[in-house]
């Protein structure tokens, strides 16, 4: 008799912990498991083209080829791999045409070739460094000019070449190198850039447009998406 008491007692308490289990429906909080590991992926990513864009700019400034060849096969490695969030991709693009600054300033040619072909760094960069420092004042320095003023007369040549291949030439630029070579006394550079500005105006005369109009023209034939860039 007392084992069939305990036995209806057990049979209660099993029914009633049952239905407390349906009234009152204990959920534990969801973790967006996809969301925090897409968070965690873009950190790591930033973070290694930070690292990356560093090295590439000790590398760039040091004159050090073949690491910097290796951090564009890393880089466009990564690239291929992994989405770039807006960041990474604006920290590349500074720490690229930084890289070229500091190239054309100290003289490294090879490098320079190597971020103008293969790196697609921008000539015409103006501005700021990963610390959001501006490198001149004036924002008028590209690395063109760099060249130029720190008498390097190989990356002149490099950068008149490439423009060319590009058909980018800036009349007024050209002119503004001209006038800092001149002041500075350097009677090669001089020369070099006043064959260049000769031959722009000898295109210009073929063609019976003017300077930025034929080179405008000339983007149009060929389908590139650069426009001439007026710096007055």
């Amino acid at each position: 008799m007392k084992s069939y008491f305990l036995s209806l007692i057990a049979v209660f308490f099993f029914i009633s912990c049952q239905n407390l289990k349906k009234s009152v429906k204990i959920e534990s909080p969801k973790r967006n498991i996809a969301g925090e590991l897409k968070s965690g992926e873009h950190h790591r990513l930033e973070g290694q083209i930070r690292g990356l864009g560093n090295d590439l700019i000790i590398a760039s400034k040091k004159g050090n080829l073949q690491p910097a060849n290796e951090i564009l096969d890393d880089q466009k490695e990564l690239a291929r791999k992994t989405y770039y969030t807006e960041d990474a991709r604006r920290g590349w693009h500074i720490s690229i045409n930084w890289s070229l600054r500091y190239a054309s300033t100290h003289g490294h040619a090879d490098i320079v070739k190597l971020l103008l072909y293969r790196g697609y760094a921008n000539p015409d960069y103006t501005g700021s460094d990963l610390l959001g420092n501006i490198y001149y004042e004036d924002g008028e320095s590209t690395p063109f000019m760099l060249s130029v003023e720190n008498r390097h007369i190989n990356i002149v040549k490099i950068f008149l070449e490439y423009f060319e291949s590009k058909n980018w030439f800036y009349k007024d630029e050209l002119n503004k190198a001209l006038n800092l070579a001149k002041q500075k006394g350097y009677i090669n550079i001089a020369k070099m850039l006043k064959d260049a500005v000769d031959a722009i105006d000898a295109k210009s005369k073929s063609t019976g447009l003017k300077d930025k109009d034929a080179v405008a023209a000339k983007l149009k034939r060929t389908g590139s998406s650069r426009q001439p860039i007026n710096r007055q």
